[in-house]
């Protein structure tokens, strides 16, 4: 992993260097980089067992909350692109991106359940994530992060891998799916920071 240019390889070097520093806030819960990490890995564990790797698509449609970071990282780390779904998109909208993207596996927030189980049927989505309380055909979150290694995955993610393949607006027509790189990615965050010291 090229650690300085890597989604997930940023991380790690910081849980390194910054263990017990602050990493992220949500509603009154802090995360230190080095739990964040190790949660990313757990996640990252049991994604890898279901399947998870380079090529691989994993949807995530999910409101703000701690496992919509984690699961970013997570995914990240097993080597496989995230796709980003809007919560606030119609059932057929989100239909089309998730068929559209290949998706195999969804994360999703459990008050999002019904929207997914409607959609089931239409979808090649193979495995079922559910953050909070999960339906009895999608594995739990939170028993996927109980019974994953908190040691780095190991997968050998290159700076040049997708990261993420984002779907436009769609406002002229169908949503088209825009990949960025994990470098790319690197390098937009490193600009933000150097702007905002400016």
């Amino acid at each position: 992993m090229h650690e300085g240019t890597t989604i997930g390889g940023v991380l790690a070097r910081s849980a390194q260097r910054l263990p017990g520093k602050t990493a992220l806030v949500f509603e009154g819960e802090r995360f230190t980089y080095g739990a964040l990490n190790a949660l990313s890995n757990r996640l990252a564990h049991a994604l890898i067992g279901m399947g998870a790797c380079r090529g691989r698509k994993i949807a995530l449609l999910a409101r703000n909350c701690a496992a919509f970071v984690i699961a970013h990282f997570a995914v990240a780390k097993s080597g496989a692109t995230l796709v980003p779904l809007n919560f606030l998109l119609a059932p057929p909208e989100l239909e089309y991106v998730i068929g559209h993207s290949d998706a195999d596996t969804l994360i999703f927030s459990s008050e999002l359940a019904d929207t997914v189980a409607a959609l089931r049927g239409k979808l090649s989505v193979q495995c079922y994530v559910a953050i909070g309380r999960a339906p009895a055909w999608a594995s739990s979150y939170d028993d996927l992060l109980a019974a994953g290694s908190p040691l780095e995955p190991g997968v050998a993610v290159l700076e040049d891998d997708d990261y993420t393949l984002m779907y436009t607006s769609g406002t002229t027509g169908r949503p088209k799916g825009v990949v960025s790189s994990h470098r790319s990615r690197v390098e937009v965050a490193i600009e933000g920071v150097i702007d905002y010291q400016m």
